[in-house]
């Protein structure tokens, strides 16, 4: 297994939803239009959703009504901590970013269609803009849309990684909303004894989300690994490991659904290449 929600579980947790939000069946006809119609029933902010093909819609206007409240949400984020302006990407820039995101879908689903899934049936809408310093993020308040910080230089494997990487907050993000992965409440999570180190920014934060840094971590390094990039996959392996050892030792607060994807990011840190270079190099 390549991805932490399977298939099957991806259509369990996306029928489930839609069953309670709608009191109606779900079949696998428009299920993914009948989830980003009852997201908009529970959301605040306004999620838009192409009806016509199963394609995220590729937003660059920042000056939309609605696009504007998802901005001054994401604002007063915490990933972008006080920042205080966001600018619009370069138009004549942006046939070729739609080129780019097109290929990185190509290669995320030769990559794993399981990927591709979450990618097209969790993403209704991707924000692009342009914010030195990042590089794109997902909102646990607002599930079906991402935004990514356009940077010129970006090969179509960046633009896989990013899609990726927000792909896999968006299925943990649905995961945590109808399953539920923790037991205890954010006051708890984020208290000092639950600081985890991130395996992604390299500080101590909350458990909840040191978990979530520690899914994205673990398959992009499954993703690296696959498309020959074995630096990249090494560099984040050693953080992982750290950030795992501190995840297992409180795993008393996690659901049974959070530790079966612990488990599933421990067996495939385990079993990638990057982890036996480690341990090879620690015992020289």
């Amino acid at each position: 297994m390549t991805l932490l929600i399977d298939d099957q579980q991806l259509n369990g947790l996306i029928s489930t939803f839609v069953e309670h939000v709608s009191d109606r069946p779900c079949g696998s006809a428009n299920r993914r239009e009948h989830y980003f119609d009852c997201l908009n029933k529970v959301q605040k902010l306004h999620l838009h959703y192409r009806t016509d093909r199963a394609e995220p819609i590729i937003t660059v206007d920042l000056t939309n009504k609605d696009t504007q409240a998802v901005i001054e949400s994401l604002l007063l984020s915490e990933e972008m901590q006080g920042s205080s302006s966001i600018d619009s990407i370069d138009t004549k820039n942006v046939p070729e970013v739609i080129r780019n995101i097109t290929e990185a879908e190509y290669m995320l689903r030769a990559y794993d269609p399981t990927a591709s899934r979450y990618f097209h049936d969790l993403v209704a809408e991707i924000i692009l803009l342009q914010k030195n310093g990042y590089i794109s993020g997902s909102f646990p308040h607002l599930l079906g849309a991402i935004w990514i910080s356009v940077h010129n230089e970006w090969q179509v494997i960046d633009w896989a990684e990013a899609l990726l990487h927000e792909s896999i907050h968006q299925s943990m993000f649905l995961t945590d909303m109808v399953r539920g992965l923790f037991k205890c409440s954010d006051k708890e999570l984020g208290s000092p004894e639950m600081l985890v180190m991130s395996s992604i920014r390299g500080i101590r934060r909350p458990y909840d989300t040191a978990f979530h840094a520690a899914t994205v971590s673990a398959t992009l390094i499954n993703f690296y690994e696959w498309v020959g990039q074995v630096d990249r996959a090494r560099k984040l392996c050693s953080p992982l490991l750290r950030s795992i050892c501190e995840l297992d030792e409180r795993r008393n607060r996690l659901t049974d659904i959070g530790t079966l994807i612990l488990d599933r990011i421990i067996d495939l840190v385990s079993s990638s290449s990057s982890f036996q270079h480690l341990k090879e190099s620690v015992a020289v």
